[in-house]
């Protein structure tokens, strides 16, 4: 079986459009936070509404999965968060978890993805 490790998070949650000043903005609202997961570890709560990656607004063509799925391993990122109508930020390392090429491929992304042989595993 052929796999790829790849950035985790460890949150389940919905978007929302965001009822700021930019209407193409969303904002994701966080459903549940994995035990043990990056997101436990730094804080993150169910509840919470998540804003901006890195600075980055969340929006229509910059899902929160697009900008979790272009860093690496190990990387650190800001998140802008809401929580009880008050604004603060959470560093997140982020963790790392195995799927299958299947699975990568199917991550809507914007820009192209690499190529599928450049940096894939074969599980043992």
């Amino acid at each position: 079986m052929i796999v790829k490790t790849v950035p985790f998070l460890g949150l389940e949650w919905h978007v929302r459009p965001s009822s700021g000043e930019q209407p193409s903005n969303q904002v994701v609202v966080v459903r549940k936070v994995l035990q043990d997961s990056p997101a436990h570890r730094a804080g993150l709560q169910p509840g919470d509404i998540i804003h901006s990656v890195d600075g980055t607004p969340l929006t229509e063509e910059v899902t929160l999965t697009d900008q979790i799925i272009r860093k690496k391993p190990g990387s650190i990122v800001a998140l802008e968060v809401t929580r009880k109508d008050k604004k603060t930020h959470f560093k997140v390392t982020l963790g790392e978890r195995h799927v299958s090429l299947r699975q990568y491929m199917s991550v809507p992304r914007l820009e192209p993805r690499p190529s599928a042989q450049s940096d894939i595993t074969e599980a043992r």
